[in-house]
């Protein structure tokens, strides 16, 4: 649903197949897949829970059965939920932490080992947010997950220059989905 959508329709408009993951709604993700499918592009949608490293495995061996190689991996995965600081629980704060950073950790180190496998010298997109150096009430844990997936980005991309794979963060504001 919003950007992720918005990102798989543009890339398979410019002639990238697309694979995608979603967690939820399995209408949304066929209505995106047949969207895609009408532009000409091979698509897969993949159901996956990419806060859990089992999740992240699943659907990169998922992925690998139908596609014999990876160009751009997009890391789009994430949930914002506002809490404020002196009520934030540790379900909110786990379900933020272990989607947004440590999916993001575990889909990017899986990306690119796939890059390096079938020798791809490939592009990551994380999508990070405006949150992780702006300053907001009620977002303590999505800005500061978000901070570390920025730092991770940026060390990401020094360890894989070597295999000509770059890492890029884009950090969007408040987008309408």
């Amino acid at each position: 649903t919003g950007i992720g959508k918005g990102i798989a329709i543009e890339l398979a408009k410019d002639g990238y197949d697309i694979a995608f993951s979603y967690m939820s709604s399995v209408e949304k993700a066929e209505i995106v897949k047949k969207e895609i499918e009408g532009l000409g592009r091979k698509v897969l949608a993949i159901k996956a829970d990419l806060s859990k490293i089992s999740g992240v495995n699943e659907m990169f061996d998922e992925f690998e059965k139908h596609f014999p190689r990876l160009d751009l991996f997009v890391n789009n995965a994430g949930v914002t939920q506002k809490s404020a600081f002196l009520e934030t629980s540790e379900e909110i704060f786990d379900s933020m932490c272990n989607l947004d950073y440590k999916g993001a950790f575990f889909c990017m180190q899986r990306a690119a080992k796939y890059m390096i496998k079938t020798n791809i010298p490939g592009s990551m997109v994380v999508i990070s947010s405006n949150n992780a150096k702006a300053h907001f009430a009620d977002v303590s844990v999505y800005g500061s997950a978000k901070a570390a997936v920025t730092k991770l980005a940026e060390h990401v991309a020094i360890e894989l220059a070597k295999y000509k794979i770059r890492v890029n963060v884009i950090a969007p504001g408040w987008t309408e989905t």
